[in-house]
C-alpha cells in the first residue's frame, strides 16, 4: 500500500493506493504537480494563462488540458450556466488574484459583502467558444479567460485515479482538498467510508456515507473568504450577477460516478439554491445534502443508499 499527504491545487491533498507491487503515490504526485502546472490561474507560464493571452486566436493545449475545457463547457451546458467557467476576471476583480494562502482571510462568521445595490445581470461568453476535444485546438472570445475552480480539483482527482489504475493498483482514493475520487475496493472493507465534514464546525464530521466507487465532492460558502478593503468576500460567485451567492446555504455535498462531476453539480446545486438545487441534482440522477446556515440538513436524490446521515 502507498500513502502521501501533501499540498497541491491550493489544498491539502491525500492519497492511499492498494497494489501489489511499488509504490506508486510518487506517480500520482507528480501526475498532479503536472496539471497544477497546466491549469493554474496564478501561474504565467500555465496553459490555462498562455491560453487567455492567446484569447481570439486559435491555440493548441494538451490532452489533460483539452479534456478539462470539454468538461467545463458540458457543465455549463447541463447546469443550464450556473457553472461557468468564464469567471476568472469577476474572481480577479474581488482580489482573488492570487493563490487564496495569499490573500487576507476572513472569518466564517464574517458577513459577505458587496459593491453597491444595483445588480446588473452578467452576459456570459461559454457559448463563443469554439473547442475540439481531439486535436486540442481551442479559440476563446477576445478577452476571456478560464478559471478550473469548481471543476479541477474533481477532475484532477478522477485523472489520477485513471493513471494509477492504468500502473496497475487495484484500488484506492485521491482526496483533493475534499473533492475525492474512490476506485476499485478497500482492501478490508465492503465499502469506501466518507465523512462529511460539518461546515459550522470545521474539522468534525456530521455522519459517514459509503460507496462502491465514485466521486464526492463538496462546495461551501464558508470557506475560502477574504478582505478586500472593507469588503468580505467568498469564492462562489453567481453566474447571472457575478457576485458572491447569499441564499442561507453553507454547503452542498454530491455523490457522482465522477469526481469533476460532483464537484460541478455541488457548486452549481449551491448557487442554484436548495429546492432549485435539489431538482437539478436529482435530474442528473446524483444524490446529496445541503446543510444550511442554522445547521439543518436537507437531502438530495436517495441518499439512503450511501448510508443516509440522519
Amino acid at each position: 500500500m502507498g500513502e502521501a499527504n501533501f499540498r497541491a491545487m491550493g489544498s491539502q491533498c491525500r492519497l492511499t493506493v492498494y497494489n501489489d507491487g511499488s509504490d506508486l503515490a510518487p506517480v500520482a504526485r507528480k501526475f498532479i504537480d503536472r496539471l497544477e502546472s497546466a491549469w493554474s490561474r496564478f501561474r504565467p507560464d500555465s496553459e490555462l494563462s498562455q491560453l487567455a493571452l492567446r484569447s481570439g486566436v486559435p491555440t493548441l493545449v494538451g490532452p489533460e488540458t483539452s479534456i478539462l475545457i470539454d468538461r467545463a463547457l458540458r457543465a455549463w451546458s447541463a447546469t443550464g450556466g450556473l457553472f461557468d467557467p468564464t469567471m476568472a476576471d469577476e474572481l480577479a476583480e474581488l482580489g482573488y488574484d492570487r493563490t487564496h494562502f495569499e490573500l487576507d482571510p476572513a472569518p466564517p462568521s464574517a458577513a459577505v459583502t458587496t459593491p453597491g445595490n444595483v445588480i446588473t445581470m452578467r452576459r456570459t461568453r461559454c457559448d463563443e467558444i469554439v473547442h475540439d476535444l481531439a486535436s486540442g485546438l481551442v479559440w476563446l472570445p477576445p478577452d476571456v479567460s478560464l478559471d478550473p475552480g469548481g471543476i479541477g480539483k474533481g477532475l484532477a482527482a478522477d485523472l489520477t485515479a485513471e493513471k494509477l489504475f492504468e500502473s496497475g493498483a487495484h484500488g484506492g482514493y485521491v482526496d483533493l482538498g475534499g473533492d475525492i475520487r474512490f476506485f476499485g475496493r478497500p482492501s478490508r472493507a465492503p465499502s469506501w467510508e466518507v465523512e462529511v465534514e460539518d461546515p459550522l464546525r470545521p474539522g468534525t464530521s456530521i455522519g459517514s456515507l459509503h460507496l462502491d466507487s465514485g466521486g464526492v465532492a463538496t462546495s461551501s460558502t464558508l470557506s475560502r473568504r477574504w478582505r478586500q478593503g472593507e469588503r468580505i468576500h467568498h469564492h462562489l460567485l453567481d453566474p447571472r450577477t457575478g457576485r458572491p451567492v447569499d441564499n442561507g446555504l453553507a454547503s452542498v455535498t454530491v455523490l457522482a460516478a465522477e469526481t469533476w462531476w460532483a464537484e460541478c453539480l455541488a457548486k452549481a446545486a449551491l448557487i442554484a439554491g436548495r429546492d432549485k438545487g435539489r431538482r437539478l441534482i436529482e435530474s442528473h440522477g446524483a444524490a446529496g445534502l445541503f446543510i444550511d446556515l442554522e445547521g439543518g440538513r436537507h437531502p438530495a436524490g436517495d441518499l439512503s443508499r450511501f448510508g443516509g446521515i440522519k
